[in-house]
């Protein structure tokens, strides 16, 4: 299984004793499923010890639901919601005994075999900054939640009377990321919860070591953890290149290529 890397040098453990995946799924790890040599190489990679993570904007529910319900191994920590939430398998006592020493807030309840941790807010904070703006510029906003995630929100206003690039300077200035989708639509994003500050919290809190950091990833929302990742991993084309602050270290064609990420750690280990 060749996998070829963007330069040539070999990748040390930098000293950390072990190796994280940190992984976007839909159009990374497949497209709406989990399938073919990905399944193996999934299980066999979390069989081995490796902290496997799938970081997703989609909700638990989502997540299970398309991509692990049918694996006899699953996934012991999922990043759900945008970097909001993370999941932790219920049997996983040690992670949740760190969990509950950390303070973190834990919702109650037990979906899909899963205890949930809430990072950040609920996204009435969202909701009162865009208000604010509003108040502001003296315009009308539609706000609309996102089912399954706390992190974001819809919005809806006449883009015949205001600038969308106006508004998503202003929305720049709270710590926003407005993601214009036309037709006087957008999807706000609060900055502070991701992916990456999600993989930080769980290593600060000590719930994961802080190993060697592979991120994946295919889109805007993975910039983050691709440019803080010790080895990057662009698949696809949907995300350029140039948006990174370093070159990735390999590039996948599509998520038909995941499974590759498995000779990656060969290298790592061997090398190690």
């Amino acid at each position: 299984m060749p996998v070829n890397s963007t330069d040539n040098q070999n990748h040390k453990y930098n000293g950390k004793k072990s190796i994280n995946v940190v992984t976007d799924l839909n159009g990374t790890i497949g497209n709406g499923t989990l399938a073919g040599k990905n399944i193996d190489s999934f299980q066999r990679l979390i069989n081995r010890g490796i902290n496997v993570i799938p970081a997703t904007s989609y909700s638990l529910a989502s997540a299970f639901e398309t991509y692990f319900s049918q694996l006899s191994i699953k996934p012991q920590i999922l990043i759900v919601e945008r970097g909001n939430v993370v999941a932790v398998k219920k049997d996983n006592k040690s992670a949740i005994a760190r969990f509950e020493k950390s303070g973190i807030q834990r919702e109650d309840n037990n979906a899909y075999g899963y205890l949930t941790y809430v990072f950040g807010d609920s996204n009435d904070v969202l909701s009162r900054k865009t208000m604010s703006i509003s108040n502001k510029l003296g315009i009308d906003i539609g706000i609309s939640p996102m089912y399954g995630c706390s992190a974001a929100i819809k919005i809806m206003f006449d883009d015949t009377k205001t600038s969308p690039y106006k508004l998503e300077k202003e929305m720049e200035e709270l710590g926003i990321s407005m993601h214009y989708d036309g037709q006087g639509t957008a999807t706000l994003v609060d900055d502070r919860f991701n992916k990456w500050t999600s993989y930080l919290e769980l290593v600060s809190k000590g719930i994961i070591d802080d190993g060697l950091l592979i991120g994946i990833g295919n889109d805007l929302n993975d910039i983050q953890l691709l440019d803080h990742a010790d080895i990057s991993i662009l698949v696809g084309n949907k995300l350029n290149p140039l948006k990174l602050a370093k070159k990735a270290s390999y590039r996948f064609r599509g998520p038909e290529e995941w499974h590759k990420v498995e000779s990656i750690i060969e290298e790592i280990i061997s090398d190690g």
